[in-house]
């Protein structure tokens, strides 16, 4: 009897030892570990970033090169993805757009870097081949996240806190003058979100290609933004084309008091909101003769009429395609 007695408190002994060095250590790796500085990209090119593996202002939504970057970047967000969500996806047209694109951001946004958001249909040899020939481009890789939808990708750096400015595009959309204005007024204004509306058809609060926010203005709502993304059941609501669906439900009701809007047509929709595009449209026998149209963009001037009086600047009243 006294030999079980004595086997049972030797177990007990070494049990509460274990747990003693068990917290003490536990307690000195915590120690060290958040004394730790751990950079903000992964370091294996191989492996695909985890981008939603990231949550404070010292990593990136993208990838090494990104990173390299630092902070207080101005980046446009681009969705790439092939056939398997877009069935009329044909990789040589898609590439000469994101060719173009690049150039046209070259001339127009020289301070501001594309983010390709890709899935596998971009070979890593030809991601490193244009990423050799150009300064101004990053490739995000979303293949871990093969759920969200695709034509969201490119509002990830919305929720990007080293982003100083971000703007969501089209990939077959060109950049112009115009648009540039625009921004520069956006810019200007310090307001949180821009919005731009240059079609008599462009009916959405904000149309999903041309639209813009500024991370660092407002941390916790980039943080609540990117909460939003990483929500697959949410998400998985706006697959498809219903990218504009999740703005105007979802990031609309924080925007809309916070916003600079450029609109030529449905400026009487948001009395005291809106102001005119800073530069007069292009003649019509012209081409790219909006924001946000699709190339090539020469085949719309006849859904033109004069824009509404209200919605052309004080000072140049007699700009009839404002």
């Amino acid at each position: 009897m006294h030999k079980y007695i004595l086997n049972f408190l030797i177990i007990v002994f070494y049990v509460a030892v274990i747990e003693v060095l068990y917290v003490t250590h536990s307690r000195k790796f915590a120690e060290l570990f958040t004394s730790v500085t751990f950079p903000n990209f992964i370091e294996d090119k191989k492996t695909p970033v985890d981008m939603f593996d990231i949550i404070d202002e010292n990593t990136l939504l993208c990838s090494l090169r990104a990173s390299k970057r630092g902070k207080k970047q101005r980046v446009w967000g681009i969705s790439f993805f092939g056939p398997t969500q877009n069935k009329l996806f044909q990789l040589n047209s898609s590439l000469s757009f994101l060719y173009e694109l690049i150039n046209e951001a070259s001339a127009v946004f020289p301070a501001w870097t594309i983010r390709v958001y890709h899935d596998s249909i971009l070979p890593s040899e030809l991601i490193e081949k244009i990423e050799n020939q150009h300064a101004n481009i990053d490739f995000c890789n979303m293949t871990a996240h093969p759920r969200l939808p695709p034509k969201t990708w490119r509002f990830l750096p919305a929720g990007d806190l080293t982003v100083d400015a971000m703007g969501s595009r089209d990939l077959d959309s060109p950049f112009t003058l115009r648009e540039q204005a625009a921004v520069s007024e956006w810019l200007s204004s310090k307001k949180l979100f821009h919005s731009m509306r240059d079609h008599p058809l462009h009916y959405n609060n904000m149309m999903g290609g041309m639209w813009g926010y500024r991370p660092q203005l407002n941390t916790s709502l980039s943080r609540l933004f990117l909460q939003k993304l990483r929500n697959i059941t949410l998400m998985e609501k706006y697959a498809g084309f219903l990218d504009q669906e999740f703005l105007n439900e979802q990031i609309w009701v924080f925007a809309k008091n916070d916003i600079l809007m450029h609109d030529s047509y449905h400026c009487a929709r948001f009395p005291n909101q809106t102001r005119p595009f800073p530069t007069q449209r292009r003649p019509l026998n012209e081409t790219n003769l909006f924001v946000g149209c699709i190339k090539p963009c020469n085949r719309f001037r006849h859904e033109f009429g004069p824009c509404p009086v209200k919605c052309r600047p004080p000072e140049h009243q007699d700009w009839i395609y404002c």
